[in-house]
């Protein structure tokens, strides 16, 4: 059966009015420091501009007292015993105000709550002298008044305001019920009542948002000020730390160079060949921070695309193996593999093989001569989990806790003097979180380490 237009209309309007009324936990934390801290100090300054004004009309209303009888005399004296309520009140408030919210704790329970109170006693005064009014007059000013000043003044969350305003009114069309004899405009009174309950509400409800809306977006852009601030900083920290680590094994090349060419030259070839190793490492460290450091770069700046594919995992495995069987044969090293045949994953290939490259070549790095190396995959119910692991030097605690922060660099001499990039591991987690995965390790120094990093199954992944 379909679903009527209107009634599809209906469900969007109660929606939204659900989701207005509605507020996330950091709405609220908003409404309840900042907005009640505001509130409080209008309140406290309201009552201050409340005193004089009160005093002025008393004075004023008891100098006609005497000059008025009959029901002339009861509206005066109605509006005195009014005004005197509204300058003990306002009295009162202030000095409550003052020592719980300017010299107490500021934006505590009581002050919230008595600024509340407050807001209900404007409302109610309002409504009592526009309903003491109707002895003489057809006006309710007092009563427009007090809701336009509670509406501008404070700003009130919608569902509270609802229920003040609503409130309001119908003590509003009660009390006037009562002193206005005249049906006719009794009825045009209660009618303007509804109409100024309206805009009022309305315009509260709009003020209080627009509020909200400010301080959002202020402390958003705050919170991505300090981020992009303490990300600069972190990017100069971590490419003073790279450019030191990339001069380091061009010096090295460098001053090996000057030495082999002098040698040539003598026809000295003592040590040649230990020269040549050390040249070839360096400039293989040199590469390998290159590479991550490009492949870091292009993350960050959004021209390494991230294009997913249904890949079979142990086929890029295989493809890794290949690539390191030098290595793994020059240190005697054994790798053994624990990888389900016909595991598709859906991934990007070139970012794991990336991944791969640094884990694998991190272990070999690490890892002495004739250790072993493990790579083993496992399926739960919505991931792959790979762990990669050796029986290498291992790395200290205090170490492995900032082996994936940006501004640490950690980079260690592998069991051959192999240098590390430091780069390797903060280029995996950030490949690996474009896939929705994370990665995390375990260590002990002298008995080896393992890294783990998962990826999202494939129909799983495709959902999201």
């Amino acid at each position: 059966m379909k679903t009527k237009p209107h009634t599809k209309n209906n469900i969007k309007i109660l929606g939204n009015i659900k989701s207005f009324c509605n507020l996330s936990e950091e709405e609220k934390e908003i409404d309840n420091n900042e907005i009640s801290q505001e509130n409080t100090r209008h309140a406290f300054f309201l009552s201050l501009i409340a005193i004089p004004v009160s005093i002025i009309h008393i004075v004023f209303f008891a100098s006609k007292l005497k000059n008025v009888t009959g029901i002339e005399h009861k509206w005066v004296s109605s509006v005195i015993y009014t005004h005197v309520s509204l300058f003990i009140i306002a009295t009162f408030s202030s000095i409550f105000l003052y020592f719980f919210f300017y010299r107490g704790e500021k934006n505590n329970l009581t002050s919230r709550i008595f600024t509340n109170v407050m807001l209900i006693l404007i409302l109610a005064l309002g409504t009592v002298l526009a309903a003491f009014d109707q002895y003489v007059t057809p006006a309710i000013t007092p009563f427009l008044n007090t809701t336009i000043l509670v509406s501008l003044f404070f700003q009130i969350r919608p569902t509270f305001s609802t229920i003040y305003f609503t409130a309001s009114y119908l003590f509003f069309y009660f009390a006037t019920s009562q002193t206005q004899l005249n049906q006719d405009v009794l009825i045009s009174n209660q009618v303007n009542g509804i109409s100024i309950t309206v805009i009022s509400l309305s315009l509260s409800v709009i003020l209080w948002r627009s509020k909200l809306t400010r301080i959002l977006q202020r402390e958003q852009i705050t919170r991505q000020n300090k981020a992009l601030c303490e990300s600069n900083a972190e990017k100069d920290k971590f490419f003073s730390i790279i450019a030191h680590d990339l001069r380091s094994p061009f010096n090295s090349i460098l001053g090996l160079s000057d030495i082999l060419i002098n040698q040539v030259r003598e026809k000295d070839y003592n040590g040649i060949d230990e020269y040549a190793q050390i040249i070839k490492q360096s400039s293989k460290g040199a590469m390998d921070l290159l590479m991550n450091l490009m492949d870091w770069s292009r993350a960050h700046t959004g021209r390494m695309e991230f294009k997913p594919e249904d890949i079979k995992f142990d086929e890029l495995i295989m493809e890794s193996e290949y690539m390191f069987a030098g290595a793994l044969l020059q240190k005697n090293i054994c790798l053994t593999l624990n990888v389900p045949e016909n595991t598709v994953v859906y991934a990007d290939r070139n970012m794991i093989r990336t991944i791969l490259r640094n884990l694998i070549s991190n272990a070999i790095k690490f890892t002495h001569p004739t250790g072993q190396i493990g790579l083993s995959v496992m399926k739960s119910q919505y991931e792959y989990l790979i762990s990669i692991s050796d029986n290498g030097v291992g790395i200290p605690q205090k170490t492995f806790d900032r082996l994936f922060k940006i501004d640490q660099n950690i980079s260690t001499t592998g069991t051959q003097n192999e240098k590390g990039t430091g780069l390797g591991l903060i280029l995996c987690k950030e490949l690996i979180g474009r896939h929705g995965g994370r990665i995390w390790g375990e260590s002990e120094p002298g008995r080896g380490s393992i890294f783990y990093f998962s990826l999202p199954c494939v129909s799983e992944y495709k959902d999201i």
